[in-house]
């Protein structure tokens, strides 16, 4: 398996990382958020941007280097829509614009794709010409889909060259649990780039201090507001994972 560098964090490597995401609509909320998950146990940052009231390239531009003095995590930038469960309600064509344009104003540590948006070979190729990693990301807030539509879906995000490939799902029986760890293991054995997989809700919780054991490589945890269904604090999250490392 590849490994893939997020500033100074490896991802593919044990043990396996933790990301918390900052959602702040103004840049105080931001930073102060930032600045207290900078003295705690996380790897990585994600800059949940579809969290931010100004949302203007100028603002965002300003935020991010506030961002980065307050603290020396990490950062992985995302802008997850309402369609994968976020807060931006954008089409596919201003999504892609928004991320072209604050590309080209900050270098992030890494970036989120979402594969459902469309053109994300084009994505990929604009966030590698700035050397900025990509984790390409698929959710489904409502089930688990099929063994082999989940693989399909990593292996083409694999195609279009994403560095990280992610799928976070909704189970509705333990079935479905062990459904998506199945794709664990055959995305671990078939495919080269490293893979997040997460079963999200109180069901899935095993997912996210387990999932290394079939070959996870990172988990989100919460701090203070959890990001997600499911999602355990930061503090559990540490202390589950390493019982099972």
């Amino acid at each position: 398996m590849r490994t893939v560098n997020v500033g100074n964090v490896r991802l593919g490597t044990k043990p396996v990382k933790t990301l918390v995401s900052l959602e702040g609509a103004t840049p105080r909320a931001l930073c102060k958020k930032a600045r207290l998950l900078d003295k705690e146990p996380v790897d990585i940052l994600e800059w949940r941007v579809d969290s931010f009231r100004n949302r203007s390239i100028p603002a965002l531009k300003k935020s991010f280097s506030e961002l980065r003095k307050a603290t020396s995590k990490p950062l992985l930038l995302t802008v997850r829509t309402c369609r994968e469960g976020g807060k931006a309600d954008l089409s596919r064509q201003n999504y892609k614009n928004l991320l072209v344009e604050l590309l080209a104003e900050t270098t992030p540590d890494a970036v989120d794709v979402e594969f459902g948006r469309g053109d994300i070979a084009s994505l990929v190729s604009t966030a590698h010409e700035k050397k900025v990693p990509v984790i390409a990301s698929f959710h489904n807030f409502s089930k688990t889909p099929s063994e082999s539509e989940l693989f399909k879906k990593l292996a083409r995000m694999e195609q279009a060259h994403a560095d990280v490939l992610k799928i976070a799902v909704m189970p509705r029986t333990p079935s479905d649990v062990l459904r998506l760890l199945k794709v664990l293991l055959m995305a671990r054995k078939s495919l080269k780039s490293p893979v997040v997989a997460i079963a999200m809700g109180k069901l899935g919780t095993l997912t996210r201090i387990a999932g290394s054991q079939f070959g996870s490589c990172a988990t989100f945890a919460g701090f203070g507001k959890v990001s997600a269904p499911g999602q355990l604090n930061l503090h559990e999250t540490n202390r589950f994972l390493s019982f099972s490392e």
